[in-house]
């Protein structure tokens, strides 16, 4: 056999195919999560929607005004997110719309100057008030030191120092309130501890925490969510 032919002949065609079928090259394919689960039927539904999103956003430069997250994880959201509430989101983006047009408040930090104005531009685009949006360095990023504790309903942990995320999101999230941390399935330790926090927060009242493996739009690859009430 020529050697060309072989993986360990050409390491070329070996990134090609990792990236092709791996989409980073630390999972065993795009349909599995970081820690090797595959995703059910019922994830699979989404596909064409999840296709239809990369193919817009590749070909046409045109990103979909729907959540970065998990499809079925947003479905859920829907029903969960009631009108008085109050939300706590670190990393904006799609989600921002998706939250201020269905909560009473949203307060939205992000770490990334060129994104912070890019959505700073479509907030005032569509004339939303409901945004307290804030720039933060990443040594900064977790800090909200003027909100007390307990003062929000539901908060998304995502973005940058997705640990220190977790403890504040902890501490500001109200008892009996919501918490969603995105990537949870990543093994990089940041992750993992930011896993940890917010699993030691959930209430022990079963089905209180949620396990969503998922396709997300805007990229064709699987990853976990974990979405849990916080223990009274």
């Amino acid at each position: 056999m020529d050697s060309d032919n072989t993986q360990q002949g050409n390491p070329k065609r070996t990134g090609a195919y990792q990236r092709l079928v791996t989409g980073d090259g630390l999972r065993r394919s795009r349909f599995h999560t970081y820690q090797g689960q595959l995703l059910d039927p019922g994830a699979f539904a989404y596909l064409p929607h999840c296709v239809s999103s990369v193919l817009l956003l590749k070909l046409f430069g045109y990103r979909q005004h729907v959540p970065w997250l998990g499809f079925r994880v947003v479905r859920r959201l829907q029903t969960l997110i009631r009108p008085d509430f109050r939300i706590l989101e670190f990393g904006s983006g799609m989600s921002s719309l998706f939250f201020a047009s269905r909560c009473e408040q949203l307060v939205s930090i992000e770490a990334d100057q060129g994104w912070y104005e890019t959505m700073r531009a479509e907030f005032a685009k569509r004339g939303l008030t409901n945004i307290d949006y804030r720039l933060r360095a990443v040594g900064e990023y977790a800090r909200l030191d003027d909100f007390p504790d307990a003062s929000f309903d539901f908060v998304l942990v995502d973005g940058a120092r997705r640990d220190e995320a977790a403890l504040t999101a902890v501490r500001k999230c109200r008892p009996g309130g919501w918490i969603l941390l995105d990537n949870s399935d990543v093994s990089w330790p940041e992750h993992q501890n930011a896993r940890a926090t917010v699993l030691a927060a959930a209430s022990k009242t079963p089905g209180s925490t949620e396990i969503y493996n998922d396709l997300y739009p805007f990229g064709l690859q699987a990853c976990e969510s974990v979405l849990l009430q916080t223990s009274n």
